[in-house]
């Protein structure tokens, strides 16, 4: 009995002098090595979760100056910091099939957040987060992400979380990248306060909002969303291409303060889009305007320069190709130049001969392809035609 007593106590002994606090790694193999960490106020390195963990508890714990990671533990059902405030590094839990419940109800500033293979993870708390520069959550069973609420970022991608039913942010400038793709189908996504973001991309979204939107630096794009109108009254600009593709629900488009769009603009595949006319202050593109569909009016009245060409094609039988044969009469289509009412089925892409080419709308993974192929040629052709 005594000999077995000394022998836990110089284990124990043994565990906490292996462990310490200053360590630039901290190899955490077990809950018992989570424990041995508890008189650790602050960490300035790195703390590593090994695949021996359970319930990780690091409470006492408030700072960690390099990186809190658990990679491949596939034993772990839970990760609790109840102290925990700030994260120097990066915030990465990956391949971890049991982990349920992250609770670090005090962390509020990390450098970055990878929350990626978790297909337990139904439940998180933070602080929230209110300072990230990545956040990138992937394959969880998340239903919202209320505990990130950021106000700017460089990379903000959550994709492939099928339960996943709001994210609501009041984020102001994205530096990089702002993805939504393949999520619940219902997803709403709400960022009331977005004014500049270099890349936005929506795929699979219910509802969208981002009505202090001014700027997209880059691209632009809103793709197999099922919302049935879209409104961004502050845009003025889109430094790229701006695309609304196969959005099977949307009637009507909002950018009346758009003037400019630096790449390629496409409208293609919106199955229940019979009007375009909510860019009434649309002057320039600097690639090519491409619109397919079941448009019966089409109004951009101030467009005056087209640097690539031009494809619209509809179903819509009577349609008016006037106004943009003039465009083109007057030189202000620079590119290759196609428009044609009533056909069975619109085609994608149709930049070239006046035959028109790609594939038809009922192809609606290919005919993205095909459109955005036609996109960057003709943003290429304006860039040849200027230089």
């Amino acid at each position: 009995m005594i000999k077995s007593f000394i022998i836990a106590a110089l284990t124990a002994g043994s565990l906490v002098s292996a462990i310490s606090c200053s360590d630039k790694t901290i190899e955490v193999e077990s809950d018992g090595d989570a424990k041995a960490l508890q008189d650790c106020s602050s960490i300035k390195g790195n703390v590593k979760l090994g695949p021996g963990v359970v319930q990780v508890d690091l409470s006492g714990i408030s700072s960690i100056g390099g990186d809190l990671t658990c990679e491949k533990c596939t034993n772990a059902i839970s990760i609790s910091a109840r102290d925990l405030e700030s994260i120097g590094g990066a915030f990465r839990l990956t391949s971890m099939i049991q982990l349920a419940t992250l609770n670090i109800p005090k962390l509020t500033s990390v450098g970055s957040v990878e929350l990626i293979t978790l297909p337990n993870l139904a439940t998180m708390t933070f602080g929230p987060i209110s300072e990230a520069d990545t956040v990138e959550i992937t394959d969880t069973i998340l239903s919202d992400l209320s505990a990130i609420d950021l106000d700017s970022c460089d990379r903000f991608d959550v994709n492939n979380n099928r339960y996943l039913k709001d994210i609501t942010t009041g984020i102001k400038t994205v530096n990089e990248l702002f993805t939504v793709t393949f999520n619940a189908k219902s997803v709403r996504v709400s960022l009331p306060n977005l004014i500049w973001s270099n890349n936005l991309t929506f795929r699979d979204v219910g509802s969208l909002e981002i009505p202090s939107l001014e700027t997209v630096n880059s691209s632009f794009s809103m793709i197999n969303c099922t919302f049935d109108s879209i409104s961004f009254p502050n845009l003025t600009t889109v430094g790229q291409s701006l695309a609304i593709v196969s959005d099977d629900s949307l009637t009507k488009i909002g950018f009346p303060e758009l003037t400019r769009v630096g790449g390629g603009f496409q409208i293609s595949n919106n199955t229940d889009l019979t009007t375009v006319d909510g860019v009434g202050s649309l002057k320039s593109v600097g690639g090519a305007i491409d619109f397919n569909g079941a448009m019966k009016t089409v109004k951009i009245p101030k467009v005056n320069d087209v640097r690539g060409g031009f494809n619209l094609q509809t179903t819509a039988k009577g349609f008016d190709c006037g106004p943009f044969q003039k465009l083109k009469d007057d030189g202000e289509i620079q590119g290759t130049y196609t428009c044609k009412g009533g056909l069975e089925e619109s085609q994608v892409g149709g930049l070239g001969e006046d035959k028109g080419g790609g594939s038809s709308t009922k192809s609606g993974a290919s005919n993205v392809a095909v459109g955005s192929v036609a996109l960057i040629a003709s943003t290429l052709f304006s860039l040849f035609y200027v230089l």
